[in-house]
């Protein structure tokens, strides 16, 4: 028997802060990225930008669908590797919580 779990997918983390404007945000409500509804060429699609720690804002492209847009964007946060690199404030905060 196979068993079904829930799985999770990055539109959940999207949020419409403006009209046709997404926004996909770490779990310390860091923007990472947007995603923009247009019309290009007569069809609709939807543009990802992403933005790093670094603070340089770089275009992946275009997707068809905001579920693809999504998943191609968080792709793109995970493949940074910006995770791993909050390790030390983590333990900063931690620090100053057992003063």
């Amino acid at each position: 028997m196979v068993e079904q779990h829930p799985k999770w997918h990055p539109i959940l983390a999207a949020e419409e802060r403006e009209p046709g404007v997404w926004v996909l945000a770490d779990t310390l409500g860091w923007e990472y990225g947007r995603i923009t509804i247009l019309r290009r060429n007569g069809a609709v699609c939807y543009r990802m930008q992403f933005r790093p720690k670094t603070g340089d804002i770089s275009s992946p492209g275009y997707e068809r669908t905001l579920r693809a847009a999504c998943e191609r964007l968080h792709g793109e946060f995970v493949k940074s590797g910006q995770p791993a690199a909050r390790i030390g404030w983590e333990k900063e905060v931690d620090y100053k919580r057992k003063r």
